[in-house]
């Protein structure tokens, strides 16, 4: 959903619209339906910024919801997407719910949610609409040409390896571990940025609350799915986020010497303006014997696994909770795990024979385009792309992230 605008949820939020809400650039009321080549054009406009059309929901004179016309709801998922998908080119992305008054009733309101498409604009009917306040709108020549430069650029993301860069804004990092890790330390690099070139988040530079409030919603989103009895550490470590002068915003500690990651771990954070978001996580590997020698050094797979889901699910909280982010380009950088055996093959036991095991590799480095709203929702789901090209080489047994997740 959108934030900064009106969600759809249940019947009672639909009803207490009335004599309160008006019509916005992000909110639109219909009676009904109308023509497909309206509702066509209606879909278009709200995908240069986004919006909700609420379809069964009139309006008075001053555009205030005034009284609920239920529509049939029956097939109409099926018929509005048609509708978009035969008469909008490119077809935009976007989400229909259907909001009921009791459980199986046929008639309600359908709610047409539009998130901010990255290849806006969309046309219809030979025009590109917009929403401009209340009113829908053609786009001029110049505002489709400069749509078209950032759709171009939106879509033509950065390297993988150009955006782990962005770990020299972390606090306290070392310049040898900027573009390496310890031996016997395992490391992953994370960064988050947002498609659209321009994005800038509403906050401006006031990020300090934001990050706060999407690492709450992100531990409470997330946690409930998480079957594994480990526990997150990175989202406890950099609760506190700072201001790093006049370039961002940082949490934690990543520049940790030997001595202190033996003991403890790194976790660390930054955000750069306007929206450029980098984590890292740092980790011993060694699994010590009786003897206080090295017997082996173990992938622990499963912290990696957790440690990643945490930093992909603050990211998605964070961009998805303002109304342009739309699509984000993630990039992960796995380090220093050549040689580690499979925690699931020795449970990191000391005694365990691991020279006949298969070993991974140093690690990968990876990039994906997605959502905004589908990295909150599931960052499992990235999670288990990042990951399956490195432990495919050394990882046996059940899938991984189907016995993290429940």
């Amino acid at each position: 959903m959108l934030a900064s605008m009106w969600q759809p949820g249940t019947w009672s939020d639909i009803t207490a619209l009335l004599g309160h809400q008006g019509e916005s650039a992000s909110l639109d009321f219909k009676a009904s339906f109308g023509s497909n080549n309206e509702l066509a054009k209606d879909i278009a406009a709200m995908t240069v910024a986004g919006g909700v059309l609420l379809v069964g929901v009139d309006e008075d004179s001053d555009g205030f919801a005034s009284a609920l016309t239920p529509v049939d709801l029956t097939g109409q998922e099926e018929r509005v997407r048609q509708i978009a998908n035969s008469l909008i080119t490119p077809p935009p992305a976007f989400d229909i719910a259907a909001i009921r008054e009791q459980p199986g009733t046929t008639q309600g309101v359908i709610a047409v949610i539009v998130p901010p498409s990255p290849f806006a604009p969309h046309q219809t009917n030979g025009r590109y609409p917009t929403r401009d306040g209340t009113t829908t709108r053609n786009l001029t020549d110049a505002e489709v040409a400069l749509l078209h430069r950032r759709r171009a650029e939106a879509t033509s993301p950065p390297t993988a390896g150009e955006m782990i860069r962005l770990v020299d804004a972390l606090p306290g990092l070392v310049f040898e571990r900027r573009t390496s890790v310890y031996a016997g330390y395992g490391q992953l690099s994370v960064a988050v940025t947002p498609a659209m070139p321009d994005f800038e988040h509403p906050a401006r530079v006031n990020l300090g609350q934001p990050l706060k409030d999407a690492l709450g919603r992100a531990g409470a989103r997330t946690t409930p799915r998480l079957a594994s009895p480990i526990r997150p550490r990175f989202w406890d470590a950099i609760a506190d986020w700072r201001i790093d002068g006049t370039a961002g915003w940082v949490a934690g500690y990543a520049g940790a010497s030997i001595e202190q990651l033996s003991r403890a771990p790194s976790h660390a954070a930054a955000v750069l303006y306007p929206a450029q978001m980098v984590m890292q996580v740092t980790f011993p590997t060694s699994v010590i014997d009786d003897h206080g020698h090295v017997a082996y050094t173990c992938a622990f797979e499963h912290r990696v696994a957790i440690e990643l889901i945490a930093m992909l699910a603050l990211a998605g909280e964070f961009f998805a909770a303002t109304d342009t982010a739309g699509l984000v380009n993630c990039a992960l950088q796995l380090a220093g795990f050549e040689g580690t055996v499979a925690h699931h093959a020795t449970h990191a036991e000391s005694r365990v024979d691991a020279t006949h095991l298969p070993t991974a590799s140093h690690g990968l480095t990876d990039g994906y385009q997605v959502a905004a709203l589908s990295l909150r929702d599931e960052p499992e789901a990235l999670a288990q792309q990042f990951l399956e090209r490195w432990l495919i080489g050394f990882y046996e047994g059940a899938p991984l992230l189907g016995r993290l997740i429940g």
